[in-house]
């Protein structure tokens, strides 16, 4: 893959990263010995990510000593480094560094209230109710029954509104890395990470009145009230304010970081807070898609084992397209838990892919397991765990399937556009959660519907959107079917594009009423049924069409991703649950005389011809598709010839071909609750291990320094029927320094 411009030209290596933590006292013999094992089919890079339980000073001498150690030794086994920004998460507070230059930096948060007792002196402003509404009166006179707002500063992380902010975390952490290790960048060194970065529900900053005053030429606190109170205008009010916290994190913050990535020859990466819904986003963002364009690979975090929303992935694979940028990432299976199987990976890597994810990053693979890093966010995908040497079989199939989905081009030709701002005039209200939800049922229903869209985001639009020749274009993507879910008013640049798109013949469907100004078009219902029925009456042709039956009933609970190759097409079938049939009849659109239709190995990536017949313009086949798979086919149009097999990142077979299953070790009973008692107290009731050590945490904050504070811990649990004690022990694990846990004389097994 190549990410290139007149300043930078920059390849990375097909294949998954690992999401390397670095949480505990660093060895370099342990770190080669971990690279080693990752470069055995594992993974093609690292991201080295500081976590908690690490025992070194983050980004010290140490830090960059086997840093510098590991840039070298993944020059020798060819693998990539990535840099994670942070010290922990989220970043920009650089790990410390920032929140201690002051309060100017700190994360700042709006609060409304009609008292003004208890409320801090740093007011913002304070509003007195009259007859004919709300009208400022002086914020330090301000009485009870006046709505007084205020803002709380949080010392624990900073203000990223404030380009000042920003800038001062790109010297204590980027700089240092260029200063120490920036002769790599470019090289071994690929890229750094960005890990959520986020603003408040309400933020404030030093910066905000300033701007408003600049955009808008009036003062921002006149009118604040009306991000809580929905009096007159507080839906331009809240949008506009909502547009301007978008631009300022834009241009502080992922603006500032992408050009000094882009002068140091690096790739910007990561992801954003609270991608999956619109929302969301307005609360932890400000809208995630505005961010994409700054970004040379744009990224999201799938967490868990779960399939969310297609919006977390539609966002970033249409920007891509749209803006020809080469991968999208995936921090992906964070939170999937110890039970995740084969299986169950590629089931969820087939549904990312499918919907535009090229480049996975499997969260996490743990430096150590010793103590409670063992519950950090499992499963995890390192040597610690009992099936490492089969794991090359899915990042083989993984990389297989993504080589295989890059080739070529995306054939998306509908767009729905993001009603992001309605949502943002409508902050805070169940209207907002209707509109976001009623956006993610749409694009639900289109893809049930095997119609494959792309997301238009109103700033994007704006920069790169224009119509030619009847078509409906955002930078390198066209649409000839343009969607308007239910958005309210659109920016005028969109309604500007809209009215010259239906000049020029082009189709607007509108699922709710029709803004206003905008122009005519066909009202649709947000209805599967019916979306299906509206695109069989205009006639629209997919690529692909696959069927229950010979008689066109369309086949439910797929997704497609289809590309057009030279001389031909690909087409990857997500195939969900549900269904018994293992065979369907797949219409496939090829023009020309050819007859050839083939299946393509994922993994090994080999062709299989499947007997086909030709009907006009079209090709049909019954093509075996079971419940819970995923299937590649390719076909030919005009002449040309199939596809010979991409290139393979890795080539080693891991085929288990003959086992047994043994106890190869002593029965265990895992005891995971506990009592505990602090400085001779009663012992509490039974709780989880896990959750106690917060609690253990905030009391002994609340004791003096000098106080000590002696805690103990009982561990029970029952047992039906007779208990032999013979050959019973006790396993405690030490603290990854040889220190034994200290056992009370007499204590017994089972006590």
């Amino acid at each position: 893959m190549q990410f290139g411009s007149v300043e930078q030209d920059i390849h990375i290596n097909g294949g998954a990263l690992s999401f390397w933590s670095w949480n505990d006292q660093l060895e370099k013999d342990e770190l080669r010995r971990q690279l080693e094992d990752f470069s055995r089919g594992r993974f093609s890079g690292v991201l080295v990510h500081s976590r908690g339980g690490l025992r070194i000073p983050y980004m010290g001498k140490e830090w960059f000593d086997c840093y510098r150690f590991v840039i070298n030794e993944a020059r020798r086994l060819g693998l990539e480094v990535w840099i994670y920004d942070e010290d922990g998460w989220p970043s920009g507070f650089a790990g410390g560094r920032v929140p201690a230059m002051g309060e100017k930096h700190w994360l700042k948060q709006l609060h409304f209230s009609q008292t003004d007792t208890g409320i801090p002196e740093n007011r913002v402003a304070a509003w007195k109710r009259t007859a004919d509404g709300y009208r400022p009166v002086p914020k330090e006179t301000a009485e009870s029954g006046d709505l007084i707002c205020w803002y709380t500063a949080d010392k624990n992380y900073v203000d990223l509104l404030s380009r000042e902010t920003v800038r001062c975390f790109i010297e204590c952490t980027h700089e240092r890395y260029r200063q120490e290790i920036g002769g790599a960048f470019g090289d071994v060194v690929k890229g750094v990470f960005t890990d959520e970065p986020q603003i408040a529900p309400y933020p404030w900053s030093t910066v905000l009145e300033d701007a408003w005053l600049s955009r808008y030429h009036t003062p921002l606190t006149d009118r604040l009230y009306l991000l809580v109170l929905e009096e007159a205008g507080f839906e331009q009010f809240r949008r506009s304010f909502r547009e301007l916290v978008s631009d300022l994190l834009y241009e502080s913050f992922t603006k500032q970081i992408s050009e000094w990535c882009r002068q140091n020859r690096l790739i910007f990466t990561g992801h954003f807070s609270e991608e999956d819904g619109l929302a969301m986003q307005l609360h932890g963002n400000g809208g995630t898609m505005r961010h994409y364009p700054a970004m040379q690979m744009p990224g999201i975090d799938h967490l868990g084992n779960r399939y969310p929303s297609p919006i977390l992935l539609k966002q970033p694979s249409s920007v891509a397209h749209q803006l020809g940028k080469s991968d999208v990432l995936s921090e992906t299976y964070g939170c999937a838990g110890w039970e995740i199987t084969f299986d169950r990976l590629c089931r969820i890597w087939g549904r990312e892919s499918v919907l535009g994810i090229t480049k996975p990053c499997f969260h996490l693979s743990a430096y150590s397991i010793t103590g409670r890093r063992k519950r950090d966010y499992p499963a995890f995908y390192s040597y610690q765990e009992p099936w490492w040497d089969q794991f090359p079989a899915v990042t083989r199939w993984i990389d297989g399937l993504d080589s295989l989905m890059r080739e070529g081009e995306r054939l998306s030709d509908v767009l729905v556009i993001s009603p992001l701002g309605a949502v943002a005039a409508a902050y805070d209200t169940k209207r907002a959660e209707k509109i976001s939800c009623e956006y993610r049922c749409l694009v639900e229903n289109l893809l049930d519907a095997q119609v494959d869209v792309e997301l238009g985001d109103e700033k994007i639009i704006a920069e790169h959107g224009r119509i030619e020749d009847g078509d409906f274009w955002i930078g390198q993507a066209s649409y000839r079917l343009v969607i308007v879910p239910e958005a309210g008013a659109l920016t005028e640049k969109t309604l500007s594009l809209l009215c010259e798109y239906a000049q020029q013949g082009g189709r607007i469907w509108y699922c709710g009423d029709r803004p206003p100004e905008a122009p005519d078009g066909e009202v649709v219902q947000n209805r599967r049924d019916m979306l299906e029925k509206c695109l069989s009456y205009i006639g629209y042709q997919r690529p692909i069409a696959l069927y229950v039956d010979e008689y066109g009933t369309l086949l439910h609970g797929v997704l497609l991703h289809t590309r057009r190759l030279d001389g031909g097409y690909r087409c990857h079938i997500w195939a969900g649950s549900g269904w018994d049939r293992k065979q369907i009849t797949a219409r496939l659109y090829a023009p020309g005389d050819e007859n050839m239709l083939c299946r393509v190995d994922i993994a090994s990536q080999e062709r299989s011809v499947i007997p086909c017949q030709r009907d006009g313009d079209f090709l049909t086949a019954a093509v075996e598709l079971p419940s819970d798979s995923s299937i590649v086919l390719e076909w030919q149009h005009s002449g040309g010839t199939v596809h010979t097999a991409c290139q393979k990142t890795f080539l080693k077979e891991y085929a288990v071909t003959d086992c047994t299953i043994g106890l190869e070790a002593d029965n265990a009973l895992t005891l995971d609750y506990a009592s505990v008692s602090v400085n001779g107290a009663p012992f509490s009731e039974k709780q989880p291990v896990l959750h106690m050590l917060c609690g253990l945490y905030r009391e002994r904050e609340a004791l003096p320094p000098e106080q000590p504070m002696s805690v103990r811990l009982r561990y029970d649990f029952d047992c039906d029927g007779g208990w032999d004690m013979s050959g019973v022990s006790v396993v405690f694990e030490d603290d990854g320094a040889g220190n034994h846990l200290p056992v009370r004389p007499g204590d017994r097994p089972g006590e």
